[in-house]
């Protein structure tokens, strides 16, 4: 099996979108996603991580040096499914008003799922550690402080 045959079987795997996935790692469009899966386009070690954790597995698995465990069955955390019932209890705007203020959190880089983030604006010489526990507790209160849940 070939990086984008294991790329793809992954994604359709947790049920994500190539344009969805796409925005998880970073990409403006699909079209970087499309040539990974078609084996078009080389990736390198920051997206190898960040596929590896949109897809909730391994950057060993995505690289093929380990086996994709065929009947794992994904779970979401129970944060996770708590973020998820009260997201479904709010109407359109709501949902896309958390929409906009996670795509800001993300966006700004403090707040994205990664081990270290070198923050450019200064001369990328700064580097700070985020934890996705942290991201988790800033978007629920976030969510409180909008009274949105």
């Amino acid at each position: 099996m070939t990086l984008g045959e294991r790329v793809k079987m992954l994604r359709q795997k947790v049920g994500l979108t190539q344009e969805e996935l796409a925005k998880e790692i970073g990409y403006s469009t699909k079209t970087s996603i499309s040539k990974i899966e078609n084996d078009i386009l080389d990736i390198n070690q920051s997206t190898t991580i960040a596929l590896a954790r949109a897809l909730k597995t391994t950057p060993s698995v995505i690289m093929g040096w380990e086996e994709v465990e065929e009947n794992v069955t994904l779970h979401n955390t129970p944060q996770e499914e708590a973020l998820l019932s009260n997201y479904r209890q709010l109407n359109p705007d709501g949902q896309k008003k958390v929409d906009g203020y996670v795509e800001d959190l993300v966006k700004g880089g403090i707040y994205s799922n990664t081990e270290t983030k070198t923050l450019a604006a200064f001369g990328g010489s700064e580097t700070v550690t985020v934890d996705k526990e942290a991201l988790n507790a800033a978007v629920e209160k976030l969510l409180k402080d909008k009274g949105l849940i």
